[in-house]
């Protein structure tokens, strides 16, 4: 089975700094999620989940795009560390709503999925 990332991008009405370190403090809250490094100028963090039953871990990638003064739009993705796992898809997904649920449990940061893609790779 092939590699699959998972991506999924949603528009919030907060600004960037704001969306930066809720993502931030979302990931370090969730058991199993690290923030591996943080960009505030680009506007990117990288983050690692570790292994589970299903996974040797992944990878995720938040960029944010500032649309406005009180508009940000944050784009999730998650990839497998190996490449070629079973559950590589699902596991993706699951990562995605884990740190967007972390993110609205931890912060005053509301997160709503708009829209949704996967790819892959």
């Amino acid at each position: 089975m092939f590699h699959q990332d998972q991506k999924q991008g949603v528009v919030v009405n907060y600004n960037i700094d704001t969306v930066f370190d809720a993502i931030i403090k979302g990931a370090e809250s969730l058991s199993g999620f690290s923030v591996k490094n943080s960009n505030k100028i680009t506007h990117s963090i990288s983050i690692n989940v570790g292994m589970s039953l299903f996974s040797w871990g992944e990878q995720m990638t938040v960029s944010l795009n500032d649309l406005s003064d009180s508009k940000t739009e944050i784009t999730f993705s998650s990839g497998s560390k190996l490449g070629m796992e079973y559950a590589a898809n699902t596991k993706n997904r699951k990562n995605i709503d884990q740190l967007m649920n972390g993110i609205s449990a931890n912060t005053h940061v509301i997160i709503r999925s708009e829209f949704t893609s996967s790819e892959i790779t």
